[in-house]
């Protein structure tokens, strides 16, 4: 998370003193792609929402064809393993750079490579056993972590400047499409029953893997320029 505070604080310092577009956006939209594991690709499937503020510098009030800036995401995702239904969540934290090119006074379009020096997934799963006639429930709590992520990001935008906004602070809305993939190299997991003598003997593993998740997301978003 250090990463994307830092850059903000570029952004925010670097505003003040030079011209500049900063366009502040929240999204959320679907999510679709595969955590691949030594048993096989499983496909994954959720929703996703994020926060993205971005940076275009201006000369004369002109725009660059630069953007860069910070955004946060968070992705909620099921699938199921070996019969068993998964819940995850991955978070990222990180930022992008791209161009952003003016199709009309209207319409724009961003293409951006995005980096995450911060992410992390983790997984909860219930399962049920039988023992002696009798149903116990435990639940299991897995993280997974490694490298930093990075994707691919393009979106079109919609910008609206007539009524209450104006040329410089105009409403922003648009669609967005997203590809980000990570590797990750450790597995953490925890057991918990509330019957103590299901409770494992080592309820709490840590082992080295070799997982890849890939994600592609389709987002709606509005968001405010100025």
């Amino acid at each position: 998370m250090r990463p994307a505070f830092f850059i903000l604080s570029l952004l925010l310092a670097f505003a003040r003193t030079a011209e500049a577009g900063l366009t502040l956006m929240g999204g959320a939209g679907a999510s679709v792609g595969n955590l691949t594991k030594s048993s096989g690709p499983l496909l994954s499937k959720g929703y996703h929402y994020s926060l993205m503020l971005s940076y275009v510098p201006e000369s004369g009030r002109r725009p660059w064809p630069l953007v860069f800036g910070v955004q946060v995401k968070q992705h909620k995702v099921n699938f199921t393993e070996d019969g068993v239904k998964k819940r995850a969540t991955y978070n990222l934290y990180g930022g992008h750079l791209g161009l952003s090119l003016m199709l009309t006074p209207s319409f724009t379009l961003q293409v951006s490579g995005e980096y995450y020096g911060t992410a992390k997934i983790s997984v909860l799963s219930s399962h049920q056993v039988r023992l002696n006639g009798n149903a116990y429930k435990y639940s299991s709590f897995e993280q997974y972590e490694g490298g930093a992520a990075s994707g691919l990001r393009f979106q079109i935008s919609h910008d609206k400047a007539d009524g209450q906004f104006s040329a410089r602070n105009r409403y922003r809305s648009g669609l967005g499409v997203s590809l980000v993939q990570q590797s990750f190299g450790t597995e953490s997991t925890k057991i918990t029953t509330s019957d103590s003598e299901l409770t494992p003997s080592q309820t709490l593993t840590q082992s080295e893997v070799s997982y890849r998740l890939i994600l592609m997301s389709v987002d709606l978003y509005i968001g405010l320029t100025f």
